[in-house]
């Protein structure tokens, strides 16, 4: 957990209105990918964003880490930078991150920000089950008999070719993608009683509107925008302007 997260502040004249906010990416993204909307949101309070472990400039933990591991390490970084309350935005799996933590920590947190967050599994599809359910016999057909050819297959085809994108990149922290993706916050989100802005991109294919719905109804505080032909960064392009307005809204009514 005693991990030195790198991170950059945003700043221009006119900002510190209220509490300061800590913005946290998506997984394999760092602070470059969510830059446009930090920017935004400088010009009316400060904002600090953050690289999480094993993303950007941030070093990769020695063990397999779990949410709870991810949820000290933020506490710990607020902690040595005497922030003892601020507002928080996070996007994909930083919004999981501070489900987590402010299941955990809600005296750190101001108000709460989830961009197209993780932390609920939606429901798959037909489709879905019958071609999980197809990968799964071909998995166990390929390694079968634990054969070195059947292991080169497995390997060197199996994986680059139905394997995420987010694995497929982990390198180092494969192993801790594969422990906090099994991880669901249902509880978690809960206990949350913070003020809570949900805002998600309406064509969102990796966490669907339905986990939005889902997180709605289960944070008691919590108001839901769904924005209209955007995907799972609403924030980047023409969706930049209209998200940073929402987020500017909720944090200073």
């Amino acid at each position: 957990m005693n991990i030195n997260l790198h991170s950059k502040t945003y700043k221009n004249d006119s900002n510190g209105i209220g509490n300061k906010i800590i913005v946290i990416h998506g997984w394999s993204n760092s602070i470059s990918v969510i830059e446009p909307l930090s920017q935004l949101l400088a010009n009316f309070s400060e904002v600090i964003s953050l690289d999480l472990p094993g993303h950007g400039q941030s070093p990769v933990p020695e063990e397999i880490w779990g949410m709870k591991d991810f949820s000290a390490c933020l506490k710990n970084f607020l902690d040595q930078n005497n922030i003892k309350k601020a507002n928080f935005v996070g996007h994909s799996f930083g919004g999981k991150t501070l489900i987590k933590f402010t299941s955990e920590y809600p005296e750190y947190v101001d108000k709460l920000v989830l961009i197209g967050a993780s932390g609920i599994r939606p429901t798959p599809s037909l489709k879905k089950r019958f071609k999980f359910l197809f990968l799964k016999f071909l998995r166990n057909f390929i390694r079968f008999g634990n054969t070195r050819a059947g292991q080169y297959v497995y390997k060197n085809w199996y994986i680059p070719t139905f394997a995420s994108r987010d694995y497929l990149n982990a390198g180092p922290m494969t192993k801790t993608f594969v422990k906090t993706i099994n991880e669901e916050l249902h509880s978690e989100l809960a206990q949350i009683q913070n003020k809570t802005l949900l805002i998600w991109g309406e064509d969102d294919d990796e966490s669907p509107k339905e986990v939005a719905h889902i997180m709605n109804k289960l944070i008691k505080n919590s108001e839901l925008i769904l924005i209209p032909h955007q995907g799972h960064y609403p924030f980047l392009g023409g969706g930049s302007g209209l998200v940073s307005m929402y987020i500017k809204k909720f944090l200073l009514k």
